[in-house]
């Protein structure tokens, strides 16, 4: 796409009392009734003082552009090189085919097979699951008990390798599978990707009403900030990307999450730490030095949802520190529209969500006195005691591929804690595990059979939130009592008001939005 030549006004005429000079354009191509003219060898637009060659053609969807005329327009909508594939909203380039399966949004190399939202590999096959491939072969699997959360799988395949210009499969790469295995997934997901020559593991996430919703929403503003500061490889879809796993209890936390939703857990109604920080990327995934952004979701969706769906991707996967993983958020997150220049939360929702005017001067939630002398006296116990129960089985992919029961436990501080956990309901549970909101496991039983004792030390100072993870498939009344013998300066929440930094209260406004739509717990 070239730019447009310029024209000429024809010089305006003064009227003389006894005579009338015609003065002409100095261009000999003239316009719109001679008002305006263009040079030798170009021609009129329709915008006035635009000219394009005449081996081109205007572009009136681009005023002061021409678009050659051997180009690909794809009816008006773009200028690009002879030879692509017009895609819907989007151009292949030269040598690539429209995938018009799953929206028409994909391009794919002739060799590819098209599927369902997805190009696959020649020799594959379309998967069940829109977005995936299947190898071609036979496999057979065994189930083996271990102290992770889930039970792992061994395969045998009778396949035929896997080949593309595009991507190659690592040595030890699994074949593509089906993504879906019930009761658990047990066979990591890998995808290839225009941003990488390898098979990635897949960190796959939908968002599902009143269980991970708020969290897609939060991991979808913080690629959506990476995406406009460059920081996103090219070759990924809407709503992925690219991160490097650390290792276990290795973090890189740039955002302050230290009470950061303390006034809208207070403002909420539902209790002090109702609400905690969620920052994207995860510390666990985030490069030393690597922005992130942070925002408050609900605390059953952050500890009781992100880690024990961090932690079977990890485990299944088998990912090691810094092996690179896709994260993949099913349906994108374009549908959000984050502004360029990120505002307060209650600028973003409709008003219907937001029926009190908006202050210029948002209000500030005080904590009361209960509040601030609880906290202050918790800071010096030396042993704290600890207890909840939950019956809600979770189902956070939405289709019970992946359901336990999640008992929160709210911030750990340094020291040595001890858990007594039983089991109502008579149903199966795989094992029961506690771990922190990065799917860092703290301590876990396989298998265990009306009751189970767990005890473990943390001593990284981290003070994260956790939550005791029951990996089963039917409803379950799950009940703890621990305590907890804290180290020298060790603090925790358990239910207590963090300190945070005074200002103003942006997030109250939110509230009114999370509670109308019912997120309770």
């Amino acid at each position: 796409m070239a730019s447009a030549i310029p024209g000429l006004l024809r010089p305006q005429h003064r009227a003389v009392v006894y005579s009338r000079q015609e003065e002409e354009c100095q261009y000999p191509v003239l316009c719109e009734g001679d008002t305006w003219c263009c040079p030798a060898g170009s021609q009129c637009c329709s915008t006035v003082g635009v000219c394009c060659p005449t081996d081109s053609n205007c572009r009136a969807d681009h005023p002061g552009y021409c678009c050659p005329k051997s180009a690909e327009t794809c009816g008006g909508k773009f200028c690009t090189d002879a030879g692509s594939a017009c895609c819907g909203s989007y151009v292949c380039k030269p040598g690539f085919q429209c995938n018009v399966m799953g929206g028409g949004k994909l391009c794919c190399a002739p060799s590819e097979i098209h599927c369902d939202n997805a190009c696959c590999p020649e020799g594959s096959m379309c998967a069940s699951m829109a977005g995936y491939c299947s190898s071609i072969g036979t496999i057979t699997q065994t189930r083996t008990t271990t102290s992770i959360s889930t039970s792992t799988s061994t395969s045998t395949t009778t396949s035929t390798a896997l080949s593309t210009s595009e991507c190659t499969p690592s040595a030890t790469s699994t074949p593509l599978l089906d993504a879906r295995q019930r009761p658990f997934p047990k066979t990591c997901v890998k995808m290839c990707t225009g941003a990488s020559k390898d098979e990635l593991p897949v960190w796959e996430l939908t968002s599902v009403p009143g269980e991970t919703d708020q969290l897609i929403y939060s991991m979808c503003l913080g690629i959506s900030t990476r995406l406009k500061n460059g920081e996103i490889l090219n070759g990924l879809d809407d709503g992925e990307d690219i991160l490097e796993y650390n290792g276990k209890g290795v973090r890189n936390q740039v955002v302050d999450c230290t009470g950061f939703c303390r006034d809208l857990s207070t403002a909420s109604g539902l209790g002090v730490g109702s609400f905690q920080c969620d920052e994207y990327p995860p510390a666990s995934l985030n490069p030393a030095g690597g922005a992130q952004t942070r925002w408050c979701v609900p605390r059953y969706q952050n500890s009781g949802t992100q880690g024990p769906m961090l932690a079977n991707f990890l485990n299944k996967c088998g990912v090691q520190p810094k092996d690179k993983v896709l994260v993949k958020i099913n349906g994108g997150c374009s549908k959000y529209n984050f502004p360029r220049n990120f505002k307060p939360v209650y600028s973003i929702f409709d008003d219907v969500f937001s029926p009190l005017p908006v202050s210029s001067t948002p209000t500030h939630p005080a904590l009361n006195n209960k509040e601030m002398i609880t906290a202050h006296i918790l800071q010096r116990r030396a042993t704290i005691q600890l207890d909840a129960s939950n019956a809600t089985l979770r189902n956070p992919n939405g289709d019970s591929s992946l359901t336990y029961v999640a008992v929160e436990i709210d911030e750990l501080a340094d020291g040595h804690y001890s858990f007594e956990v039983s089991f109502a309901g008579g149903t199966t549970i795989d094992n029961v595990t506690v771990m922190n909101k990065y799917g860092d496991e703290y301590a876990t039983v396989a298998q265990p059979s009306g009751s189970a004792s767990l005890s473990f030390d943390i001593s990284d100072g981290s003070n994260l939130p956790a939550a005791l993870i029951a990996w089963t498939t039917n409803p379950v009344n799950v009940t703890y009592s621990g305590s907890g013998t804290l180290t020298a300066n060790g603090t925790t929440s358990s239910g207590a008001v963090s300190a945070a930094p005074k200002g103003p209260c942006f997030l109250c406004f939110f509230v009114l939005w999370a509670v109308t739509i019912g997120y309770h717990y």
